[in-house]
């Protein structure tokens, strides 16, 4: 492969490079308030503006410490936070990208940099994740840009010192991802042969200082979570939950299902030209994909797609390079067939997510199940209709229950008030709550408990306390299990 330094020989290269990445932009920023809030978009916007949310859900707890200021800027904008946010990760995803596209341009020129720009960009995987407000999309640019730094660290036309400093960033850049959540300390095995590829592929020695640096950057944060909590070590190595019940490769059967047969089609077409050509960069960062398949395989409790969001790099790095070894009309035919292929789905990602040919897992999840946000505005238009109000939501890991405070910042109209009632005393705080708003706003205030689930608890727990309620709202999710719905209370003052 030839050597570069960003200087493009060819005159399309930067115009079609931009091209995709508006095409990507769209994709990402388009009809954002499609999907409702999912429940783990609302515990990361309101971590960071909400003390009792950090208090419950512990972010270094839960092996996410970014979650503590990572969505500050969604909640400070003059937009509604949930567009805000995930506004943040489809731009980083533009940024993985880019990312990626620089890396392939060193390692392979401008025909490689623009297969690789264009597979992420149009990845239906990449492409549904980057329109939530996840950590996952955000790790992979992370890592990202440390395989770059990596990349320039690693090409002997540098100067020495340039060299050093930059393999020391592509580690801190690689190992900061675990600030975002701990889990990305997965990635470590593949980047180790990702290393190896990059060395390799340069002529260079692989134990050198700039390992020792590498090593350094990438270990740092790690030994700083470490400090802040000195469990961290024996979460990671005894998970609450058995190594994968569901048994298997699931990781792979998502690869299937997220726009399976294009990818497949150029797996297909770089592995026959990669192996044609020899070409063992690409090859060893395929190998690098299949490392992180066994890695991921023993190391996640509850697998779910997003987790490998990352693990896309190495495998497009693989295709993207290895597809530019190819002739022409049979590389640029099988990349403008797997495009085409990709684009009816991610067409539906953003118009019709609830009917993209999707796993029905990740539909169930997002779209239409227990933990999706379905139903939420329609509950919330209810409400402002009979505003002011209390309304007493499950304290935290409900969507609904995020909905609602978020909603609350901006109409102060809505009393929302944070309360499992499956707690002790719970009904007797409620009281209290109540006689405090109808102090202030009246006597004939309406309050109201969400209830959320399959079937939902507190039902039983208001009739237990003895308080009457009746269903004032109801809205079936489209899993027709479970729902939204929303008890109008007769709280009597407490004797």
């Amino acid at each position: 492969m030839p050597e570069n330094n960003f200087r493009a020989r060819a005159p399309w290269f930067f115009p079609a490079l931009g091209a995709l990445l508006v095409l990507g932009a769209v994709l990402r920023f388009a009809m954002l308030d499609r999907l409702e809030l999912f429940v783990d978009e609302g515990g990361h916007i309101l971590a960071p503006v909400d003390a009792d949310v950090r208090r419950v859900i512990d972010p270094v707890g839960e092996g996410k410490p970014a979650m503590a200021w990572f969505f500050r800027t969604a909640t400070a904008l003059p937009l509604d936070p949930l567009i805000a946010a995930r506004a943040m990760i489809g731009f980083a995803g533009l940024v993985t990208a880019a990312a990626l596209a620089a890396t392939l341009f060193l390692l392979g020129g401008e025909v490689a940099a623009a297969f690789g720009a264009g597979i992420w960009l149009l990845l239906p995987f990449t492409v549904f994740h980057e329109r939530l407000a996840l950590f996952d999309p955000a790790i992979a640019t992370l890592i990202a840009l440390g395989l770059l730094a990596t990349a320039l660290g690693s090409r002997p036309t540098s100067p020495p010192a340039a060299r050093l400093g930059a393999c020391a960033l592509g580690g801190l850049l690689a190992g900061s991802a675990a600030l975002l959540k701990i889990s990305a300390l997965a990635t470590g095995p593949w980047l180790a042969v990702a290393y190896f590829a990059l060395q390799r592929h340069w002529r260079q020695p692989l134990l050198t200082a700039r390992l020792v640096v590498w090593l350094a950057g990438f270990l740092l944060p790690t030994f700083v979570l470490g400090a802040i909590d000195p469990h961290l070590g024996y979460k990671i190595l005894h998970p609450a939950s058995p190594a994968n019940p569901v048994g298997g490769f699931p990781f792979l059967a998502w690869y299937a299902g997220f726009g399976g047969w294009p990818l497949a089609l150029l797996a297909l077409v770089a592995l026959v030209w990669a192996t044609r050509h020899r070409a063992t960069t690409a090859l060893w960062f395929g190998a690098a994909w299949i490392v992180s398949l066994l890695v991921a395989r023993v190391v996640y409790p509850e697998p779910y797609a997003r987790y490998a969001h990352a693990d896309y790099l190495p495998l497009a790095i693989f295709l993207a390079s290895a597809l530019a070894l190819a002739p022409k009309r049979i590389a640029w035919s099988a990349a403008l067939v797997a495009g085409l292929g990709w684009g009816f789905v991610d067409a539906a990602i953003v118009r019709h997510p609830l009917s993209a040919p999707l796993p029905a897992g990740e539909i169930e999840q997002y779209v239409s199940g227990t933990w999706s946000g379905d139903g939420n505005a329609a509950a919330l238009a209810f409400l402002e209709q009979r505003a002011p109000c209390v309304v007493f939501v499950h304290r935290y890991s409900r969507p609904g229950a995020y909905a609602m405070l978020l909603a609350a910042r901006r109409n102060p109209a809505l009393a929302v008030v944070p309360l499992s009632l499956e707690q002790p005393r719970a009904i007797e705080a409620a009281r209290a709550v109540v006689a405090k708003a109808r102090a202030v706003l009246g006597p004939r205030v309406a309050v109201y408990v969400l209830a959320e689930g399959a079937p939902p608890p507190e039902p039983f727990f208001l009739r237990a306390g003895g308080v009457p309620a009746r269903v004032a709202f109801e809205q079936r999710k489209p899993d027709g299990v479970s729902g939204v719905v929303l008890l109008e209370c007769e709280f009597a003052p407490a004797p």
